[in-house]
């Protein structure tokens, strides 16, 4: 009994001491500049870490001194600890299992589509309050940036090995889009922008209206949404100037 306990007091003291740098990390993500990467994990690390030191804590003070209400309590901690975990784990495994992944004659990488995923993975991804979180975050690092300077060409870039998340920046967000939908998107955004009338710098709300009512007009029976448009102009200008 003594025996394991000790081991019990030892294990939990190295966790009580890994806690402190787990909340330290926390605190200074808290003291950077704002931004949605930091803004994402931030406060989740900083109640890691005090989940720990207290769990830890008190496992080592029941062990250490055999204290059975504590090291009941420590017991019981432990015990949901690793159900929770187990629930993440499956919980993880199924939303995550179907990608939506399919092989295209003549690329290195693989297409995904949204369709593919999970439903409850694409209700999270395609909600406008999460995409933008998500996005705003992707734009801040260089995940997208490296791809000019790693690929001078478009045959490299074809056949190159890029990762999921790098492919699906570059290519269709939501519903797929034709080539003569691309075309139509792409004419009624000249078109709006240059009527001085809306104008590409007046509320962005009523410049999509307008380009959305122009869209209609060559293509009424299309089922693209507002929501779509904007994030396909906003990859085919990506890929303009990835190209440029």
């Amino acid at each position: 009994m003594a025996l394991s306990n000790n081991l019990t007091a030892i294990l939990n003291l190295i966790a009580f001491l890994c806690s402190v740098p787990i909340i330290a990390s926390g605190i200074w993500l808290a003291a950077q500049p704002d931004n949605e990467c930091i803004h994402l994990i931030r406060w989740p690390v900083v109640l890691l870490g005090l989940l720990v030191l207290v769990v830890s804590l008190t496992g080592f003070v029941g062990a250490y001194w055999y204290k059975e209400t504590l090291l009941a309590f420590y017991l019981c901690c432990m015990a949901i600890l690793i159900a929770l975990l187990l629930i993440l784990l499956v919980f993880a495994f199924v939303v995550t299992r179907p990608d939506g992944s399919y092989d295209v004659p003549g690329r290195g990488y693989r297409e995904f589509r949204i369709q593919g995923f999970s439903p409850w993975l694409r209700n999270h991804i395609v909600n406008s309050k999460n995409w933008g979180a998500i996005r705003a975050c992707l734009a801040e690092t260089d995940v997208c940036s490296r791809l000019t300077s790693r690929y001078l060409s478009a045959d490299q870039f074809f056949a190159g090995h890029i990762s999921p998340l790098q492919q699906t920046m570059t290519s269709k967000r939501g519903e797929d889009w034709k080539a003569e939908e691309d075309k139509n998107l792409c004419n009624s955004w000249v078109t709006i922008s240059e009527d001085g009338n809306v104008g590409v710098n007046r509320r962005q709300s009523k410049f999509w209206d307008r380009v959305d009512m122009q869209f209609r007009v060559n293509d009424p029976n299309t089922t693209c949404t507002i929501k779509t448009m904007v994030n396909r102009m906003s990859t085919i200008s990506k890929l303009c100037k990835f190209w440029n």
